[in-house]
């Protein structure tokens, strides 16, 4: 069966580097697909019951699944475009070689859904890899489609594509890319590794390891409704984490990205110096976390520890320029009676002389202001806890002070 796949595939080649003209109608140029399909479906669920009552190998499945993907790939070098300009018989033929192609590709989906659990992630093709890929305008392509019959492969591709959590995601990521203002940094890192999210995977594993990455970034983004082109600090998780993943799975370019995650965690980094040492171990965190990624299932850059390595260096050259920066935090400490600093400090919050973000509620304040400020109890005895800074503002709110 697998013979004549191939050789079908390889009149069908021959066909398309001519771009279906000239082609004559003749009896050997049509496919029937739907006796195909029936014979290949019928192969899947006799293979099924052997590999259930242990006749047969799952090590023989994975390599004929292996084969009929390559198939898939030879027809899919370049994406599939609609010729122009063939006549009635020569669009015939092209249009039955595009339903063959789209049957291989439901073929696999079907083998690939019933072997699942047989054969393991990582000997599987990707789900986007099977789908069909078309370069033409969309409306050619749904031309051209509309004159195909219904088919089993068909609805399978449609619901594949629709229900496709990798897909979906990405799609997602594209309106959050939208927010970001075109070449600044940020928006410089969300387009790189756009790009690298969009090259086909090596295999299902692959795939569902990537989108568990993009579905967190994504939860990262939504949190923004729109981006700075001066980034602040509740920007920096996201700069660092879209970059670390840039270095892990980006390829030789990666290095451009340096330069530009640099002058974006610089902008942070001289409003508040004190997070320089988080940001370094957190790179060195990825560094370790790098060794543990099996190689075989993800295709890791290979320059990425040395990548790393860069990132560290630059990171700690810029925390010499802060020789005398503590890790200890520093506070102003308020020793008169804390009564005395509750109505000060609420008096300003009402009358509109203190607000936080434009926002003028109490108890964010209070919480930020604790981060830098103090306050001894009434008998010297240490200082207000968060909670009791807050019970008093409280008590000053309701007129009890």
């Amino acid at each position: 069966m697998l013979a004549t796949i191939h050789a079908i595939t390889d009149q069908i080649l021959m066909r398309r580097s001519i771009k279906w003209r000239g082609i004559h109608a003749q009896d050997d140029s049509f496919i029937d697909c739907q006796k195909l399909y029936l014979n290949w479906e019928k192969f899947i669920y006799q293979n099924q019951d052997k590999l259930v009552s242990g006749k047969k190998k799952a090590a023989l499945i994975q390599q004929c699944i292996s084969n009929l993907s390559s198939v898939k790939n030879k027809l899919n070098q370049t994406p599939w475009s609609i010729p122009h300009h063939l006549n009635p018989k020569e669009y015939k033929i092209f249009i039955n070689d595009l339903d063959f192609y789209l049957m291989t590709c439901g073929i696999l989906i079907k083998s690939c859904d019933v072997f699942k659990g047989f054969i393991a992630n990582h000997d599987l093709p990707a789900q986007t890899s099977m789908l069909p890929q078309f370069s033409s305008n969309p409306k050619r392509v749904n031309q051209a489609l509309s004159i195909l019959p219904e088919s089993k492969w068909r609805n399978m591709i449609f619901i594949c594509r629709n229900h496709n959590k990798y897909l979906n995601e990405l799609l997602e990521f594209e309106k959050h890319l939208d927010k970001a203002a075109p070449q600044t940094g940020l928006y410089i890192l969300l387009h790189k590794i756009y790009t690298i999210w969009q090259t086909p995977f090596a295999n299902q594993f692959e795939e569902d390891y990537k989108k568990s990455i993009i579905q967190n970034i994504n939860m990262r983004l939504k949190g923004f409704s729109s981006f700075p082109e001066i980034l602040n600090i509740q920007h920096r998780r996201l700069v660092r984490a879209i970059f670390a993943r840039i270095i892990m799975y980006g390829e030789v370019t990666v290095g451009k990205m340096i330069p530009i995650y640099m002058e974006l965690i610089q902008q942070l980094l001289a409003e508040y110096p004190m997070y320089i040492h988080s940001e370094i171990l957190f790179f060195k965190k990825q560094e370790k976390h790098l060794n543990t990624l099996d190689s075989t299932k993800l295709r890791l850059n290979r320059m990425a520890h040395f990548h790393f390595d860069e990132t560290i260096a630059l990171l700690n050259e810029f925390k010499m320029t802060y020789p005398s920066f503590s890790t200890h935090q520093t506070f102003i400490i308020w020793t008169h009676n804390p009564k005395a600093f509750v109505m000060m400090i609420h008096n300003a919050i009402n009358d509109g002389y203190v607000s936080l973000r434009g926002n003028n509620d109490i108890k964010p304040i209070i919480e930020f202001l604790y981060k830098f400020v103090k306050v001894k109890k009434q008998n010297n005895s240490g200082v207000l806890s968060k909670s009791s800074l807050l019970t008093y503002f409280k008590k000053a709110n309701s007129g009890e002070l």
